[in-house]
């Protein structure tokens, strides 16, 4: 019998009041622009991007994540207004935080063998606009998000594995 594999990705998911405010730019991103992509998923920063595992496999990768994530946040992680990668993705800034560098880095050496790890830098990031934002309307979206003042922290560990239904990102098991 042949092993099905499912998308999972791995992320830090936000506290509820911040997940909600973002949300509202999602739904603003989508009734002003028609951009509807990144709604697909609740908002978070990626820590492992989206890799493919049989339901075994993802048992093992689970188990590693509870292990792994057995420390709290010494420090805030903290959201400062909107950038841009390209003209494709606009985004909520994360500020620059060493923890959340070393809990990404941590990923990456002692989880190598279970995760299949991309070699682009880490620039942690919460998604407004992906994917369905053309390049001839990035200049209208962009002008609208840069002039938006956004700040907000918080401190809660909330780490996650989240899988792909065909429509939508779900969130498959909360680690803690």
């Amino acid at each position: 019998m042949e092993n099905v594999k499912d998308r999972y990705f791995v992320a830090l998911l936000l506290t509820k009041r911040i997940t909600e405010e973002v949300d509202k730019y999602k739904e603003i991103a989508f009734e002003k622009f028609g951009l509807k992509h990144a709604k697909k998923s609740q908002p978070h920063i990626t820590l492992v991007s989206p890799f493919l595992a049989t339901s075994e496999e993802i048992e093992e990768k689970i188990k590693f994540l509870e292990n792994f994530f057995n420390f709290e946040l010494k420090h805030p992680i903290k959201l400062d207004s909107f950038d841009h990668f390209n003209m494709r993705t606009i985004y909520v800034k994360v500020e620059k935080n060493r923890e959340l560098d070393s809990i990404y880095k941590r990923i990456r050496r002692e989880g190598a063998g279970l995760f299949k790890l991309n070699s682009k830098p880490f620039t942690p990031h919460v998604t407004i606009v992906n994917r369905d934002l053309r390049i001839d309307q990035f200049e209208e979206v962009w002008g609208y998000f840069r002039k938006i003042k956004y700040k907000n922290s918080f401190k809660v560990l909330i780490p996650a594995v989240l899988k792909y239904n065909g429509e939508k990102w779900e969130i498959l098991k909360k680690i803690r």
